[in-house]
């Protein structure tokens, strides 16, 4: 039996009016046939496949699709020179009556609450402190980790690295010592940087087919962790 899932979403900016007709795949391996297009900014895109697919099968479908239209959208891109980005905003399974809206946030990040640790006023006010040109290049990173989950572990790792700049700005010889500075400060372990680390390597060489191994899901919770760490340690520092 066939299901057909139906995903929309847009290109932006939407005032570029992006257009790129039909394309039809079939998947070798598994069968299925996937058929989008883009039609002033909006994006359609099916999926004909013999699985019945639950909310993370759904989220998993997403981010396939994401992946195979920012594929021909970037090489649009590349050729006129023009920046876009794309959003996957729903899937629709019509037999079933499913629709799922996607969300904008990971949920077990949301749920470390950290929100009660630091409120938005306090944050705002250390990125216009000493500390915020670290911040505000760190922040952008990790919204970049949420965004595009392919490459994850390089913008943690990199949003980590950035913060260690201000020990190397204020009074650290080398980076070596800025790197122990910063663990020392945050009471962070070498061990739990290295496996971000490890985890980014391959992309920040610009390898696509080194197999990434790490999971996700412990490079994040582990970067925002380290990040609240450095964020307690700034609000301290800026109040003594």
């Amino acid at each position: 039996m066939k299901h057909l899932y139906l995903l929309t979403g847009l290109v932006h900016p939407e005032r570029a009016d992006v257009n790129v007709s039909s394309t039809r795949i079939e998947l070798r391996d598994t069968g299925d046939v996937i058929n989008f297009s883009v039609y002033k900014s909006r994006i359609a895109f099916t999926v004909e496949t013999g699985v019945l697919l639950n909310e993370d099968g759904m989220n998993s479908l997403r981010l396939f699709a994401e992946d195979q239209v920012r594929t021909v959208v970037d090489s649009l891109g590349f050729l006129i020179g023009c920046g876009y980005d794309i959003e996957i905003i729903q899937c629709i399974e019509p037999k079933s009556q499913g629709h799922l809206i996607f969300g904008v946030e990971e949920k077990y990040l949301s749920e470390l609450n950290y929100i009660d640790r630091v409120n938005p006023e306090e944050l705002v006010q250390l990125m216009n402190s000493e500390f915020g040109v670290y911040l505000r290049r760190c922040l952008n990173d990790l919204r970049l980790a949420i965004r595009v989950p392919q490459d994850s572990p390089f913008y943690c790792y990199r949003a980590i690295e950035c913060l260690t700049h201000h020990f190397l700005n204020n009074g650290a010889s080398n980076k070596n010592e800025a790197w122990q500075q910063f663990r020392d400060q945050l009471t962070i372990s070498k061990e739990k940087i290295m496996y971000i680390k490890g985890a980014a390597d391959p992309i920040r060489h610009g390898n696509p087919l080194e197999a990434q191994t790490a999971d996700r899901r412990e490079v994040m919770t582990s970067t925002w962790g380290i990040i609240m760490s450095f964020i307690e340690f700034a609000k301290r520092t800026s109040q003594a």
